[in-house]
């Protein structure tokens, strides 16, 4: 009998670890996530423009555009939240996974004040999965007009990407990542990972 019992907890536990283990993919309000299941990081991209907030200058009010680490260590664990390749922007916090492909961000303070962008201070904020995606990474290009490649013996890239823009990566081979990157329109090719920064636990 407690044979039984035993065996019914871990399957109940594993059962849990599962559910709350992070989707990968598209969530509501501009959030991006990817998991690498090998090194338990998480990376994201957080997206917070207002097109019908416009500035005195009449373009979108943008609070920003956000990249997120962490290593995943539990259901809930510490994040880094900064602009792409402005480290010294960086704000703490945690993100913690739901049960129902749902994930909470709280930060330790707020990173823009107009009233219409999106709070993590104060309470943490929800973002549900809308699509899921098979994203091992996001990384942000860390050198000037990168080029993206068809293959990895092209010679000429298929559409360069400018520095701090972010691609989505879905394997590494050797000295290359497999990625996908939204510009005017999708792209999906080859870049080498020496142009693409290094994801690291939050600090």
């Amino acid at each position: 009998m407690r044979s039984i019992v035993l065996t019914f907890i871990l399957t109940l536990s594993l059962f849990i670890a599962h559910s709350q283990e992070i989707a990968p993919g598209r969530y509501e309000s501009g959030l991006r996530l990817a998991y690498d299941r090998q090194t338990q990081m998480l990376t994201g991209y957080y997206d917070d423009t207002y097109p019908d907030s416009l500035s005195e200058s009449g373009d979108p009010n943008v609070a920003g555009t956000f990249y997120i680490q962490g290593k995943a260590e539990g259901s809930s664990f510490p994040i880094a939240f900064y602009f792409p390749g402005e480290k010294n922007s960086r704000i703490v916090g945690s993100l913690r996974v739901g049960v129902n492909n749902e994930v909470y961000i709280r930060l330790s303070e707020e990173y823009g004040s107009l009233p219409n962008f999106q709070r993590f201070a104060t309470e943490p904020a929800m973002f549900r999965l809308e699509e899921r995606r098979n994203w091992s990474e996001i990384r942000y290009v860390n050198a000037a007009n990168t080029g993206l490649y068809k293959d990895k013996n092209a010679k000429k890239p298929m559409v360069s990407i400018a520095k701090n823009r972010v691609v989505f990566v879905e394997k590494v081979d050797e000295e290359y990542a497999l990625c996908s990157f939204y510009g005017k329109k999708p792209y999906k090719g080859w870049i080498r990972l020496t142009n693409l920064n290094t994801p690291e636990p939050a600090r």
